[in-house]
């Protein structure tokens, strides 16, 4: 066979296998943080004959695996990776996601001998964590002996606030207190005003007397 007739044949030979490999479509998960995911195993469904272990990996660069499950059942998860299991159909149970764990995911199904070992991948993209902040109402004041500040059910240790309730009964007491104070000043003052004037008239008629 010719270098010519040879080089033909491999480049046809690539090209049927990018197409199938491009015409494979791609299984995407979307999940809310926090939540518990489950990952399928769709190479489970091309294989219909038993195999030896199932490997799931996380592919970010390079191929790090999660957990592993043998033949008989044993689950053993790898050297620094993230909290997982393998279900009873292979799939991979991730609980309480976090963003850090989005990215693709490998599922690798080691055949016996003599067979061909399957895989599948998907992507799973994990939402944004949202912290909601607790509003403070009008009702969470009180007045205090220094400023206003907002109520606390656990106050600061060494720290002591004390609070006042004015009832409306005496802050009218309050009030009147203050304008009968105010009227006697004025009785007081007027008083003083006509002794001073009287005195002035009495030294004013001994003098040209």
């Amino acid at each position: 066979m010719s270098a010519r007739c040879y080089l033909h044949r491999l480049s046809a030979y690539l090209f049927v296998i990018l197409s199938v490999r491009s015409s494979e479509s791609l299984s995407s998960i979307n999940a809310e943080c926090g939540a518990n995911v489950s990952l399928p195993c769709d190479a489970t469904n091309q294989a219909n004959l038993a195999y030896r272990s199932v490997v799931w990996y996380k592919l970010d660069g390079n191929k790090n695996g999660v957990v592993r499950k043998n033949q008989n059942g044993e689950t053993v998860s790898y050297a620094g990776a993230r909290t997982a299991m393998i279900g009873d159909s292979e799939e991979l149970v991730l609980p309480d996601i976090r963003p850090e764990d989005s990215g693709f995911y490998l599922c690798h199904l080691s055949a016996k001998v003599g067979h061909s070992n399957k895989e599948s991948k998907l992507l799973l993209n994990v939402s944004e964590c949202v912290t909601q902040a607790t509003p403070t109402s009008d009702s969470d004041w009180h007045v205090t002996d220094a400023t206003a500040m907002p109520s606390s059910h656990e106050p600061c240790m060494g720290e002591t606030t004390q609070v006042i309730q004015i009832s409306t009964a005496q802050i009218l007491s309050g009030f009147s207190a203050v304008a009968v104070v105010k009227g006697l000043l004025c009785v007081l003052t007027i008083w003083v005003l006509l002794a001073a004037t009287r005195k002035e008239e009495r030294r004013r008629m001994s003098f040209w007397s």
